[in-house]
C-alpha cells in the first residue's frame, strides 16, 4: 500500500492592515411618502463594534412624545454586521415640521473595527429638504397629510390604480410665519 500525498495548501497570509476591509458606519434620515425614519447602517465590508451616535441638537418624534435622539439604539450597538442597517420610525413629516423640530442635525458617530481601532465620523443633515415634498399614496395607505380623491387622468399613458379609477394626493399644509420669524407649518 502506498501513501498518497495530499497537495499542499497555500499558507494563509494576513493582509497588511491598510488593505483589510473596514466597517463604514453612517446615520441617515429617510423620507417615504410623508414618513421619516432614522437609519444606522454599516456599508463597509467588515463588522463594526460599539457603535454610538450623538445628535446635536436633540429631536423628538412620534408626535412629540419621545426623544428619539436618546434611544438606546444610538447609545451602543455592540455588533453591526457588514451591509446591515437598523431603522427606526421618527415621525410623519407634517407632524415633525409642525412642532418646529430642528431641521439641521449633526450626527457624531464612533465605532471600532475588529482590531479595536476607533473610527469617528461626523454627518450633517438638513431635514428641511423634506419639508415641501409632495407624494402620491395608494388608496389603501393612510397619511398624516390631508388627502383628497381626484379622478385618474385619462389618456394612453394613464395607468389604472389599485382601485381602478382614482388616486390620492397627500398635501403638505401651507406655511405661515411663526413668532420667531421662522417659517412653520399650520393646518
Amino acid at each position: 500500500m502506498t501513501a498518497r500525498k495530499t497537495p499542499k495548501r497555500p499558507s494563509a497570509t494576513r493582509r497588511p492592515s491598510s488593505q483589510r476591509p473596514e466597517p463604514e458606519v453612517w446615520v441617515d434620515f429617510t423620507f417615504d411618502r410623508g414618513l421619516m425614519h432614522v437609519v444606522v447602517e454599516n456599508g463597509g465590508e467588515s463588522a463594526a463594534y460599539g457603535v454610538s451616535v450623538r445628535f446635536s441638537p436633540s429631536f423628538r418624534g412620534l408626535g412629540g412624545a419621545h426623544d428619539v435622539s436618546s434611544l438606546a439604539l444610538f447609545r451602543c450597538i455592540e455588533f453591526l454586521a457588514p451591509h446591515r442597517r437598523i431603522e427606526t420610525f421618527l415621525d410623519a413629516s407634517r407632524d415633525y415640521f409642525a412642532r418646529d423640530e430642528p431641521r439641521r442635525i449633526t450626527a457624531d458617530i464612533t465605532y471600532r473595527d475588529r482590531e479595536g481601532r476607533t473610527h469617528a465620523r461626523c454627518v450633517q443633515h438638513d431635514l428641511g429638504i423634506y419639508e415641501d415634498l409632495s407624494w402620491l399614496l395608494n388608496a389603501d395607505r393612510g397619511s398624516s397629510g390631508s388627502i383628497r380623491d381626484e379622478p385618474r387622468p385619462a389618456g394612453p399613458s394613464a395607468t389604472p390604480g389599485p382601485d381602478g379609477a382614482r388616486f390620492r394626493i397627500a398635501e403638505q399644509p401651507r406655511r405661515q410665519p411663526t413668532r420667531t420669524g421662522r417659517t412653520g407649518r399650520t393646518d
